[in-house]
């Protein structure tokens, strides 16, 4: 029986073996007992496992930026864990088709990219992210400054980050590098003014709606990046799968990865 401790899970999980050693999630194929062989269930955990990581490479790609070169081994298998648990259940045993529909993906709800620095112990107010007619909206509600903003030692300035990535599982397409707008508050401020990121979004696209702290401090005439390798703050907010079939016409350029048929 699996347990799960924050973005963390140990234990046993249908196919997958979960655990966790100095922080870092570990996850791989559970194998029968007295049996070293794989059966035809743990091939197909492995299988999924596999596709579930080749997938959580892309949604780090797709947010480089974002992450500064910060994807160690304990997010990408955190990641991948998550990943192998929504696409296992999305998986039809005979078929080994995936039937996905609008929130399959809603168990990255809520991912912490960073677990030590987590975006919910900085921000107090979560956004709002609503999908209507191909149109993601992020409200951030009025936040008030330092109870609901915290800043680190030497942060002046924070830039809060949105981003949207755009995957077409079907078609084995993604866009190399999510679409970001940006919000500026420091902490000379006594409050926010509420604000809304809007995005354009195709069908039939998984949509991940993610956010970034990005933390300065101030330097000569200008403003210094303080984030880290062992601070940088993000989340996945929301996840969608638009409706419909993708059609053509856009100007979007997109790069090749697996298929999930």
């Amino acid at each position: 029986m699996a347990r799960k401790n924050g973005d963390l899970i140990s234990g046993v999980l249908g196919p997958l073996v979960f655990r966790v050693m100095n922080g870092v999630q570990y996850v791989k194929p559970r194998c029968a007992p007295g049996k070293m062989k794989q059966t035809l269930e743990t091939k197909r955990a492995a299988n999924t496992f596999g596709m579930g990581s080749a997938l959580g490479s892309k949604i780090r790609g797709t947010l480089k930026v974002q992450l500064q070169g910060v994807s160690n081994q304990g997010i990408k298998n955190r990641l991948s864990g998550r990943l192998a648990q929504i696409l296992g259940s999305c998986r039809a045993p005979k078929s080994k088709r995936y039937n996905f529909d609008r929130d399959s993906f809603a168990g990255l709800d809520d991912f912490e990219f960073d677990a030590r620095s987590t975006v919910a112990k900085l921000l107090g107010r979560p956004p709002v992210v609503v999908l209507a007619a191909n149109k993601i909206k992020v409200q951030l509600p009025q936040l008030f400054i330092p109870s609901q903003v915290k800043f680190p030692y030497k942060g002046f300035q924070c830039k809060v980050n949105v981003s949207v990535s755009l995957l077409r599982l079907r078609d084995g397409l993604y866009k190399a590098d999510a679409n970001t707008q940006t919000m500026v508050c420091n902490k000379n401020m006594k409050k926010t003014d509420a604000h809304e990121f809007e995005f354009s979004v195709p069908n039939g696209c998984l949509c991940i709606v993610s956010l970034f702290l990005v933390y300065e401090t101030a330097e000569g005439q200008g403003f210094k990046p303080i984030n880290s390798k062992s601070f940088n703050p993000g989340c996945i907010c929301k996840t969608f799968i638009t409706e419909g079939d993708y059609y053509t016409g856009d100007e979007i350029f997109w790069k090749e990865m697996k298929k999930f048929p």
